[in-house]
């Protein structure tokens, strides 16, 4: 009995440990983002949190633009943050992005781009996730 509730309590913690393991893994290795946007992330509001798969080694900084695909590639800005390691950015620590921001009550898909950049710039890897956001 007491091995069932160290098995149980170890999966528990594995399971709670890293929020990487909510993004799901293609398995081709390949550097991915993901994200959710919530009412708060509206306009102005803080910038998701971001979770990263798969970030190239030697990455010391990431570049974020943000368009609307849904209203003529409006653009939402571009923001560059230093790479604190590990697999998550916490929320707010993308600033200069325009979140969500339309009238009425509709569907908009954006297109997040961001660029893994290493020493002097140099671009070690590109990904794009595109997210909805409805009104």
């Amino acid at each position: 009995m007491r091995h069932l509730f160290l098995v149980l309590v170890a999966l528990l913690l594995v399971s709670g440990c890293d929020k990487q393991a909510q993004l799901a893994d293609s398995g081709d290795g390949k550097f991915a983002i993901d994200l959710k946007f919530k009412i708060k992330n509206r306009c102005q509001g803080p910038f998701p949190e971001v979770l990263l798969l798969n970030v190239p080694q030697g990455t010391e900084a990431f570049e974020f633009k943000m368009i609307d695909l849904s209203y003529n590639n409006y653009d939402h800005g571009t923001a560059e943050v230093k790479h604190p390691g590990g697999s998550v950015l916490a929320e707010g620590t993308v600033p200069g992005l325009l979140g969500p921001c339309f009238t009425g009550s509709s569907t908009h898909t954006y297109k997040i781009t961001v660029k893994a950049l290493g020493k002097g710039g140099q671009v070690l890897g590109v990904t794009e996730a595109r997210k909805s956001f409805t009104n």
